[in-house]
């Protein structure tokens, strides 16, 4: 028996992915099925540009599905993007199949990798916009903070509020009876560090601001996702260092920063990368994606989301450009 799934068309599949996860183009979200029901072959079945809802309306009760949803999150005076994986199976799959399902979904989560938060369900109760917007917020802990124009006029310079990871109501198995909140994935496993990364993102955050895109990165040691993260390297002026790193055989997850002018006033904009390459094998990003939320817990909380999946996504203009339209500065 199979313990993995493969694409009948791995490039449908992944041109589905970029466009969710591109900020330019309207495709909000794409979901996958197996092909006849057979545990080891997939296919894109449909992507749209509405919200949960419209995906909703192409789940079926005898089949496993997964999905992959773009949302937005305000942070502080910033909206940021955020990704859900969605992992349906239908009440009316059969034991016996279902189990098979099981056995390659492994494989099949490490193709959405990464996310900020998983929905592993059968009902579609837990698929509600509202429910899933809600979930998000209470995963990542935060809660809508508006700064008023008086109150800021006396703030020369704005940093970035830490938060705390929210928590939420313990899981339940597929198939259990619906409850008011689906099962989701929080912290996740937890992640080590070695002594010396909390320090370089620290001096990120507490970079003047005349220092241009000071930058810290951290990497799993020889692509061994068992170690600790590891400090990469670190710069500041731009980002052409990081870039070097990002090739496609490695994970490596960085902060940056740039100065954003909100209401005339200059404030502090954090920026979370992550880059997972193409040729990481497939165990090594289902576990990265399983550490997600240790890895956030360790870089702290950002203003804006990065998945890289080409070097140029980190590319300055575009990325102070996505900060820029968030926080509403740009005119």
């Amino acid at each position: 028996m199979s313990t993995t799934a493969a694409f009948t068309s791995l490039e449908s599949f992944e041109a589905a992915i970029r466009d969710v996860r591109n900020d330019d183009t309207k495709t909000k979200w794409v979901l996958v099925h197996h092909v006849d029901n057979d545990p080891s072959r997939l296919e894109v079945q449909a992507s749209g540009e509405g919200d949960v809802s419209e995906m909703v309306g192409y789940l079926k009760d005898n089949e496993a599905q997964y999905g992959l949803i773009r949302l937005e999150e305000q942070i502080d005076l910033s909206v940021t993007t955020k990704f859900v994986y969605i992992h349906w199976m239908g009440t009316g799959i059969g034991f016996a199949i279902r189990g098979r399902f099981g056995v390659v979904h492994g494989s099949i989560q490490a193709n959405f990798t990464p996310f900020h938060m998983a929905i592993e369900t059968s009902s579609r109760e837990d698929l509600d916009q509202q429910v899933v917007t809600d979930q998000l917020a209470s995963q990542s802990g935060l809660k809508q903070r508006v700064l008023e124009k008086e109150e800021a006029k006396d703030r020369p310079v704005r940093g970035f509020t830490g938060v705390g990871s929210g928590q939420g109501p313990p899981s339940r198995p597929i198939g259990a009876k619906s409850s008011a909140s689906p099962s989701v994935s929080r912290t996740g496993a937890s992640v080590a560090a070695s002594g010396d990364v909390a320090a370089i993102f620290q001096d990120v955050r507490s970079a003047d601001v005349s220092v241009d895109w000071p930058w810290a990165a951290v990497h799993f040691p020889n692509n061994d996702v068992k170690q600790p993260l590891a400090v990469l390297a670190t710069g500041d002026s731009t980002l052409d260092g990081l870039r070097t790193h990002l090739t496609k055989d490695t994970a490596v997850f960085a902060l940056t920063r740039v100065v954003d002018h909100v209401d005339d006033i200059p404030t502090k904009k954090f920026i979370q990368i992550t880059w997972v390459g193409d040729s990481v094998k497939p165990m090594a990003k289902a576990k990265i994606a399983t550490q997600k939320g240790g890895i956030i817990e360790i870089i702290g909380q950002s203003h804006l989301s990065v998945f890289a999946g080409a070097p140029n996504d980190t590319n300055e203009r575009i990325l102070k450009e996505k900060i820029s339209v968030s926080s509403g500065s740009k005119r």
